[in-house]
């Protein structure tokens, strides 16, 4: 996924996909090592999936200008 997004030139999904990398190692040390997920890290986690998500709500609107109204 990395290098799509690097070769499509879409700058805000591949800076997105950076920072969700802590959030899968985090889920497969859980789901594969059993290690366990405090309430801190989870709130990271919601925090960290919000922020993302309206990033790239701004970034399709910044794609798609609207004229300004006089």
């Amino acid at each position: 996924l990395f290098f799509y997004f690097a070769s499509s030139g879409n700058l805000t999904r591949l800076s997105s996909l950076t920072f969700l990398t802590p959030m899968f190692a985090a889920a497969f040390g859980y789901l594969l090592l059993g290690e366990t997920l405090t309430p801190v890290q989870l709130i990271g986690a919601a925090v960290t999936i919000v922020g993302i998500t309206l990033a790239q709500k701004g970034s399709t609107d910044a794609d798609d200008p609207k004229p300004l109204k006089d």
